[in-house]
Formats: structure tokens, C-alpha cells, sequence
């Protein structure tokens, strides 16, 4: 297995991310500086991809969620000024949202970026 390491902007991937029939994620990685989300369509898969913040400020997410990607799965948020108050978002950090199917609120990331580890290609359709 070659793990593909994609680092572009917020709409390819969650154009990739879209490819897969849904993703349930993880928080599997928080080291103090990069917070790294991992994904899987197979309980027997650790994770088909990761998705890794770069130099995260802050974190509003739960642990695990399943997202459907049948729709927009990663997204910038720009205009959340109550947000960036609420958790004192510095200047030069940008606001990423994953969507969440079965909560309420999607998680959020203040960070300075983020990139894409495919380790597994979606299936077929």
C-alpha cells in the first residue's frame, strides 16, 4: 500500500473525499502543534485516509463522527465572526469545518492548514 500525500486546497479535497460512499472519523492524533483526523469506509481498515491540520490553535470537535459524503465533507468557513470571538481564532489561522451526519454541529479546526493522505483509493462505484 503507497500512501499518496496530497497537499492542496480545501475544495480538491473535499472533492476527494466525495469519491467515498461515506467516511467514518476518528481524532487520532492531536501532537500540540498538527491534529490528525482519520477516515474509513470498513470497520476492518484503520483508515482508508488521513486528514491533517497544520499548526492548530484550536479544536471544537467530538472524537468520532460518520460523515455522508453525498454532499459538501470539508469546507472554509470565513464569516463565523461570534466563532472566532468565542475562541480567540488569532490572525493568520483559518476556520476548517468537517461535516458531521449524526450530531448537531460539525467540527471545527482553527489552523494554519491542511492536507490529505490518501492510503486507500475509494472503491469502484
Amino acid at each position: 500500500m503507497n500512501t499518496r500525500s496530497i497537499e492542496t486546497d480545501v475544495e480538491a479535497i473535499d472533492e476527494i473525499l466525495r469519491q467515498y460512499p461515506w467516511l467514518d472519523m476518528s481524532i487520532v492524533n492531536d501532537d500540540g502543534r498538527d491534529v490528525t483526523i482519520a477516515g474509513s469506509i470498513s470497520e476492518s481498515n484503520p483508515f482508508d485516509i488521513q486528514i491533517v491540520f497544520v499548526n492548530v490553535q484550536c479544536i471544537a470537535a467530538r472524537r468520532d463522527w460518520r460523515t455522508d459524503t453525498s454532499d459538501r465533507v470539508l469546507k472554509e468557513v470565513t464569516d463565523d465572526a461570534e466563532f472566532n470571538r468565542s475562541f480567540h481564532v488569532e490572525q493568520g489561522f483559518r476556520v476548517f469545518e468537517l461535516v458531521s451526519e449524526d450530531t448537531e454541529s460539525n467540527m471545527r479546526f482553527a489552523a494554519q492548514g491542511v492536507r490529505l493522505d490518501v492510503h486507500r483509493l475509494p472503491p469502484e462505484s
